[in-house]
């Protein structure tokens, strides 16, 4: 007879519903946002979804001044997963204090229907550092982000570790901060080159500033391994195809939109013990180290 069964009605009328929900945000940055992260994320997310007969569903945000909390609620969303969200947002804050479910990729969080799916980024960045210091660097300095993102943080953290254990001082002044940003990164590694010659490694917070970075030393006339070692973190596919293939920390996408979709429907079937759930990184060590 031709009839298609509404979903939305369905879910207004039994106030049930089989979609697992997925906000993600900072597709527009492009020069930031490597496709293959986000796509093993949703597949992950799916993947589970699919096994247990849900729907994964995405919703993009570029709009940072939009309630996440409103935006689930007006969609008439049971829960959700975020990923690339910032957790000093005062809209993210204002979720996570709610009792509305809900899983976030990368930020720790603790409270009423709410979980998590991280990695240990102060245990792999300590060991990508120390991985450099094994090599005879000794004036490591560091990318990071724009100074307040908690994966920043963290990752700083381990880096500053593997410093002090090694006997190694910290020098704030090589510590500089990129914005997650290939060009910018490339415009403040030149910066730091010039300020301070000695430096003979980078640990970079992502792989794209990585790869901005080794731009750089191609401009400034140094070689990566020669003068200057390179590691980065995310294990972004373009890092393996890059002259010098770049060193990194990959980390499992799939898994941990996996674990996100599996915690979210822990919680909304009130059956879920464990709230965060640490997935593994592994170490690749290139041509850049």
């Amino acid at each position: 007879m031709g009839y298609v069964k509404n979903i939305n009605a369905h879910i207004l009328a039994t106030k049930n519903s089989n979609q697992i929900a997925v906000i993600i945000y900072g597709m527009d940055k492009d020069n930031n946002t490597e496709p293959s992260i986000i796509y093993n994320i949703i597949k992950g997310v799916n993947r589970y979804a699919k096994g247990i007969g849900y729907e994964a569903v995405v919703h993009l945000n570029e709009d940072p001044e939009l309630s996440y909390l409103d935006f689930c609620r007006q969609r008439g969303l049971m829960g959700v997963i975020l990923f690339g969200v910032n957790y000093e947002d005062k809209n993210i804050k204002q979720l996570v204090e709610s009792d509305f479910p809900c899983v976030l990729i990368d930020i720790s969080i603790e409270g009423e229907n709410k979980g998590c799916v991280i990695v240990n980024n102060i245990y792999y960045s300590m060991q990508a550092t120390s991985q450099m210091i094994a090599r005879g660097r000794k004036n490591i300095a560091m990318l990071s982000g724009h100074g307040h993102s908690l994966v920043e943080i963290e990752r700083r953290t381990g880096y500053e570790m593997a410093l002090s254990n090694n006997g190694i001082a910290i020098d704030s002044s090589i510590i500089i901060n990129a914005d997650f940003d290939l060009n910018k990164a490339y415009v403040e590694t030149k910066k730091l080159l010039a300020a301070h010659p000695e430096v003979d490694g980078i640990f970079c917070a992502s792989d794209f500033m990585a790869l901005g970075a080794l731009n750089a030393l191609k401009e400034c006339g140094k070689k990566a391994p020669e003068d200057v070692s390179v590691f980065g973190f995310d294990g972004i596919v373009l890092g393996e195809f890059f002259r010098p293939s770049l060193s990194t920390v990959r980390q499992d996408n799939l898994q941990k939109g996996y674990c996100a979709a599996q915690l979210l429907c822990g919680i909304l079937n009130q059956s879920q013990q464990e709230k965060t759930i640490v997935v593994p990184c592994e170490m690749i060590i290139r041509d850049s180290l």
